[in-house]
């Protein structure tokens, strides 16, 4: 489950790599609704590895798997669950 601390810092990350002028959902477009070009998104999954301490997969680095704010919730969520589950 993502935190509302975890949702805004995920912004801020976006807020630093885009341009954006619109507000951020969960079904936002990366590439269409927020601006997100290919060197952009590089970017913004490096800095997310880095400030989220999670790894995402090369398989995930394309357009088809990570398209929407949503989808970078549910990869950082399904991150955490493992996390919390290997300390365990």
């Amino acid at each position: 489950m993502i935190t509302p601390e975890q949702r805004a810092q995920l912004v801020t990350i976006i807020d630093r790599v885009t341009q954006r002028t619109q507000s951020i959902h969960d079904d936002s477009l990366l590439q269409d609704d927020l601006g997100l070009t290919s060197l952009n998104f590089i970017e913004l999954i490096v800095e997310i590895e880095q400030d989220f301490n999670v790894t995402v997969p090369d398989e995930m680095l394309t357009a088809d798997a990570i398209r929407s704010f949503g989808d970078l919730l549910n990869l950082i969520s399904r991150n955490d669950t493992i996390a919390d589950f290997t300390k365990a």
